[in-house]
């Protein structure tokens, strides 16, 4: 005996799988969170500095493009692998991917993170980190204090050699759009394969009224 109820349910949860889809792409905010003070975001930060931007590159991957911000550095607070005098860090090209908008010749307090958990050679920011102009930063630079004076040269080419075009693994680990998008994904995959159930049930139901008549 078929349930006639089926279609129905299984139509609810298809329309409940579009609201948690739509619920989740607008919840997803360029926000600060939590740790949200200077102590709190140096803490949690890998490096921390202020210097020019000297250039914007535009680098490409499989999933999406992404801008490695090229820095003078002036003063240096923390750093996991050295105080280079030039600092590659990365960061999205726009809003929607919680990219800092950072301008040429502009001089910015930067808070960066490794970009990927097994590597400690090249950071990334984004919009929302407490990443910002100089002359907004008046909180956070009489937090830190004095700072260090970069000393070591390493070449921009060097350390851009470090990023893999193939990184959508890592993306998805350190990125959180991208964990973002994998959670996305899953869902549409969870709709797709709600509404082809239901579609089926359909025809079943259609089929067996045939068959009565």
């Amino acid at each position: 005996m078929v349930n006639n109820n089926l279609p129905y349910l299984c139509l609810q949860i298809l329309i409940l799988s579009h609201l948690i889809l739509i619920a989740a792409d607008n919840a997803y905010a360029c926000e600060p969170g939590v740790p949200s003070t200077p102590k709190e975001v140096f803490d949690a930060s890998k490096v921390v500095f202020t210097g020019k931007v000297l250039e914007v590159r535009r680098l490409h991957t499989d999933i999406r493009d992404i801008n490695a911000a090229i820095f003078e550095v002036d003063r240096y607070w923390k750093s996991a692998y050295g105080y280079y005098k030039e600092l590659v860090v990365l960061t999205g090209v726009d809003d929607g991917t919680c990219g800092y908008p950072f301008k040429v010749g502009k001089e910015y307090l930067v808070y960066g993170r490794s970009y990927s958990y097994d590597d400690d050679m090249l950071y990334f920011t984004w919009w929302g980190s407490r990443t910002a102009p100089i002359e907004d930063a008046s909180e956070d630079l009489s937090f830190l204090g004095e700072g260090i004076v970069p000393m070591k040269h390493v070449s921009v080419e060097d350390q851009l050699a470090r990023f893999d075009p193939n990184i959508k693994e890592k993306l998805s680990l350190s990125n959180p759009k991208a964990k973002i998008d994998a959670m996305l994904t899953a869902m549409g995959v969870g709709m797709a394969i709600a509404g082809a159930t239901m579609i089926l049930f359909i025809r079943r139901i259609e089929g067996s009224k045939g068959g009565k008549g």
